[in-house]
């Protein structure tokens, strides 16, 4: 197993000390269900993501021991499973809103095609009774279609399992950037292929499988296939702990055979504190992997309230550290063309990070986890 260092740069290698220190770091570590029983996991998460929408846990993911590929694929086909399903239900309602015979036809044609797959996702789920197994998946994916949830991020490495309930809060301070960085390439007339929470498998055979998903990812054009990891990655949470752990991943594990440097150059961690009201970005690059590169941060001013309403303006918030400066060649694998459209670095100023701030604690203040 690869080497991973806390942020005292204490080096451990395994599952058994990554727990020891995430629970140093408050963290707890919960036994992860049989693989029969995987569906109790949503039943956990339900419990828990309310938990966090009154006040009484702080901790947005829940983590797993003794986790092994076997519980990973299960609880991949519940969720493809009961994704498939619903995609079905939705064709049939399209279907009963239509008269046009085109449209009927197409609808039916798509309606076996998917019902196809539901039922070949069926048969990965070993349960004597799939209709009842599903029935706690159902609930959750019900209650993210209906806004309840943003939805889970797995990450699974060294035999932990790592459940992370995204925050829309934070999605919104992470998506500010994403944004940007789609509009900063399209200026220039080029194209980032762009990929929400994809899922990233271990590069290489000597070793366990480890996967791991990402809030958003982007690589260039010429890199638009599976072969490769994305050039840059944005993750978003709130304990700065597991966003540290989920930045070595990828420097780790984004590394094809026979080449000297991995494929993700860059990874940005957006951490959002609700009770401060801060949020901070940090830039990470490869060639100083235990260093951010940058930090940005933006808080209140200490005169104002923390319980952020509509009246604060743009003169409400501190911005240290912008303007953050994404290298042109980091992320396109070549050096800018100066006399060919502009192409330059990328740059997000401090009034873009006061929008940020601003849409982030509107949302908190509308009651939005």
């Amino acid at each position: 197993m690869d080497t991973i260092t806390d942020q005292h740069g204490q080096a451990h290698s395994n599952g058994t000390d990554l727990v020891h220190h995430l629970g140093l770091a408050g963290l707890t570590v919960l036994p992860i269900p049989d693989v029969d029983n995987i569906t109790d996991v949503f039943k956990q998460v339900e419990h828990h993501h309310a938990q966090l929408i009154n006040g009484s846990s702080t901790q947005e993911t829940l983590i797993y021991r003794n986790t092994t590929a076997a519980h990973v694929d299960a609880l991949t086909a519940h969720i493809h499973a009961v994704r498939t399903k619903g995609y079905v239900d939705h064709l049939d309602v399209l279907r009963s809103r239509t008269d046009d015979s085109d449209s009927i036809a197409a609808l039916d044609t798509a309606r076996t095609q998917a019902h196809a797959k539901y039922l070949d996702a069926l048969t990965f789920l070993n349960d004597s009774d799939p209709r009842a197994a599903l029935c706690a998946t159902s609930k959750y994916h019900d209650a993210i279609n209906r806004g309840k949830y943003p939805g889970l991020r797995t990450f699974f490495r060294d035999g932990l399992l790592f459940l992370k309930m995204s925050s829309l809060v934070a999605k919104s301070a992470q998506s500010s950037l994403h944004h940007a960085m789609i509009g900063w390439a399209a200026h220039m007339h080029l194209r980032l292929i762009y990929w929400g929470e994809a899922t990233h498998q271990r590069v290489g055979q000597n070793h366990p499988p480890e996967q791991k998903q990402a809030t958003f990812t982007l690589q260039p054009l010429l890199r638009g296939n599976e072969a490769h990891f994305p050039t840059v990655v944005i993750e978003e949470g709130s304990n700065q702990f597991i966003l540290h752990r989920e930045k070595d991943w990828w420097f780790s594990n984004s590394l094809p055979p026979d080449q000297p440097e991995g494929d993700v150059k860059i990874v940005v961690l957006v951490k959002v504190d609700r009770p401060a009201k801060s949020i901070t970005i940090e830039l990470w690059d490869r060639h100083h992997p235990q260093l951010a590169s940058q930090t940005v941060t933006i808080t209140p001013h200490l005169e104002e309230s923390l319980s952020v309403d509509e009246s604060l303006d743009d003169s409400s918030w501190v911005v240290e550290g912008a303007p953050l400066v994404i290298p042109f060649e980091r992320v396109f694998l070549r050096p800018p063309k100066q006399d060919q459209d502009g192409e330059t670095d990328f740059v997000m100023a401090e009034p873009a990070f006061v929008t940020m701030a601003r849409e982030c604690w509107q949302l908190d203040r509308m009651g939005v986890y």
